[in-house]
């Protein structure tokens, strides 16, 4: 699989021209493809769009993975929830919510297999650094274990980000030195921190301010965003989304057609009416070894500074 070969090789945007083209039909007889290609394909993805801090991008490969009907859970489903945990806090300071159409076998089963991230992104939401970091303490050899190391260290620097842009919903003016002490930095220099974090964050454009040095420990002012969206480039952007949520409506009406004169469906339907259960499962079975050894798996995922 040639995404499979970029996340080996470290390729990551040669990959980009293939992942960026969603798919929205298989054609399962002309091409082979399994259900198992399906989650790897995205998996894989998503791995990338890590790799290349595309966190939306690939939050959306995740949820692609573990929403994807089973009868039995898989395993890269497990692994990719792990995953979906630590990219949602770092995107959102939250786990996002699943599509209500994952099947209950698969919610049940992440609740019984990550209790490790779940107590950690608890922890996160609480925004106390304290005890996130106790909480990572306690889950490090988990995160190791599961290659997620990299990615969990990540999170104990996006909570600083997230406290600092809670005390922009609450002050309008703080001092570098208050702001260090507010968000949990520590140390002599937690003031010159403070004042990196704050840099760092007005350059991304995730929070707005400006930096006085005429105070003598230095003084934020934070301010609302000053764009009124009403440039060419917005209206561009937005004739483009309108563009795009309209050829996917159409092609949603269109398969919606196809399916329910399809024979398979008819066939379940009536099957169903009849009061019987549905022959056959949606899911893959069982897959103990697409993620274990023999699949070079351990060799290119996150092993603690792959992607810190």
């Amino acid at each position: 699989m040639f995404v499979k070969e970029c996340l080996l090789l470290k390729c990551y945007k040669q990959a980009l021209p293939i992942l960026q083209n969603d798919i929205t039909e298989i054609d399962v007889q002309s091409t082979a493809i399994s259900y198992t290609d399906h989650l790897l394909y995205h998996y894989y993805g998503a791995m990338i769009y890590i790799g290349l801090k595309n966190y939306e991008r690939a939050l959306y490969f995740l949820k692609l993975v573990i929403s994807a009907p089973a009868n039995v859970t898989s395993q890269i489903q497990i692994e990719a929830y792990k995953k979906f945990t630590l990219v949602s806090l770092l995107l959102h300071g939250k786990i996002a919510q699943l599509p209500k159409y994952t099947a209950n076998v698969v919610f049940r089963s992440v609740k019984n297999q990550c209790q490790a991230y779940q107590d950690y992104a608890s922890a996160f939401e609480s925004l106390n650094v304290k005890r996130l970091r106790n909480e990572f303490n306690k889950w490090t050899d988990a995160f190791r274990k599961d290659k997620n190391l990299g990615l969990a260290k990540q999170t104990l620097d996006a909570i600083y980000r997230r406290n600092i842009q809670q005390l922009t919903q609450t002050y309008l003016t703080l001092s570098l030195a208050d702001i260090a002490d507010a968000v949990g930095l520590e140390g002599h220099d937690a003031p010159k921190m403070a004042e990196s974090y704050v840099l760092r964050m007005i350059e991304s454009r995730e929070i707005f301010a400006t930096i006085s040095h005429s105070h003598q420990n230095g003084m934020v002012s934070f301010h609302d965003n000053p764009d009124r969206y009403d440039t060419s480039l917005t209206i561009t952007q937005l004739e483009e989304q309108i563009n795009k949520a309209t050829t996917v409506s159409e092609r949603v009406i269109k398969t919606d057609r196809i399916v329910g004169c399809s024979k398979e469906y008819l066939q379940k339907s009536q099957h169903i009416l009849a009061g019987g259960a549905i022959p056959g499962g949606l899911g893959p079975g069982d897959d103990p070894d697409f993620l274990g050894g023999g699949g070079g798996y351990e060799n290119f995922i996150d092993d603690g500074k792959y992607f810190s």
